[in-house]
């Protein structure tokens, strides 16, 4: 019951955020962009997107994942994630069909400029960072809709919102294999998904729930944890995981940063 109070506290707060990043913006999005090289992979599509992390976050740490998918699919997931449109089905936009594959890339942190806040032992941050929304197609197509603070989408009689959630390791990584507890809530919502990145040196691992409500409707408020296992590229070994404390909102165990993402269960 309490962690959902914190979620809403932390969407009031960041909503107020959001309109002072957006309104001091003079960027337009979608901005796009044609690559002179086909990307085909993950970890491609994520070293494009890193090389202009700096100009939107600064020094600040942030956290990066990929999803191969199509246009349409990259499309619903972030208008459901709450991230505005990246409207890359749009033809006038990025000139390629709604069935083109390519990669959506999510980067997750502090703009450059906000104050990183300090987690006090026992707390938990009260301001939630921003997402940038990716998507790069395999023939080269490069899509951005900025920075934006995840709002609810509004629905016929209710809402949706897809959200970063806290996950810890069941056990020990096995290999390649890693076995999840995720905290996914009550009864308005259910697990929707894992995004995975890894490079030589770190593995970052991002738990999404979907949260839907309807208007008047009560949702009850116990917090569910749903076993979950994610295949790694290459086995995990001595290589840095993070991502465990979802929007940095820890339900399952507190954490301060830097966090060990290696611990044990909830």
């Amino acid at each position: 019951m309490k962690w959902l109070a914190v979620v809403a506290a932390v969407a009031v707060v960041a909503l107020g955020v959001a309109l002072w990043v957006n309104s001091g913006s003079t960027a337009q999005f979608p901005a796009t962009e044609h690559l002179d090289t086909p990307v085909e992979s993950k970890r491609a599509a994520i070293d494009i997107v890193a090389q202009n992390v700096r100009s939107n976050f600064g020094d600040n740490l942030v956290q990066i994942t990929a999803e191969h998918m199509t246009v349409e699919q990259a499309t619903e997931t972030v208008r459901d994630m709450g991230l505005g449109e990246l409207d890359v089905g749009a033809k006038e936009h990025v000139g390629v069909p709604l069935s083109a594959p390519g990669y959506l890339v999510l980067v997750t942190g502090f703009p450059a400029g906000a104050t990183v806040p300090e987690i006090p032992p026992g707390l938990v941050r009260s301001v939630q960072p921003a997402i940038q929304a990716n998507w790069i197609s395999e023939t080269g197509t490069y899509v951005s809709n900025g920075l934006v603070y995840p709002s609810p989408t509004p629905l016929p009689g209710g809402s949706l919102i897809i959200h970063g959630t806290d996950w810890a390791l069941n056990e020990a990584p096995d290999g390649a294999t890693l076995s999840l507890a995720v905290a996914v809530g009550g009864s308005c919502d259910k697990f929707d998904r894992i995004a995975t990145s890894e490079d030589e040196h770190t593995v970052t691992v991002h738990a999404y729930v979907k949260s839907q409500s309807e208007t008047g409707a009560a949702c009850t408020l116990e917090l569910s944890v749903q076993s979950e296992t994610v295949q790694l590229d290459a086995p995990l070994g001595d290589r840095t995981l993070q991502g465990c404390n979802g929007y940095q909102i820890p339900l399952l165990k507190s954490a301060e940063p830097p966090v060990d993402c290696q611990r044990i269960g909830p």
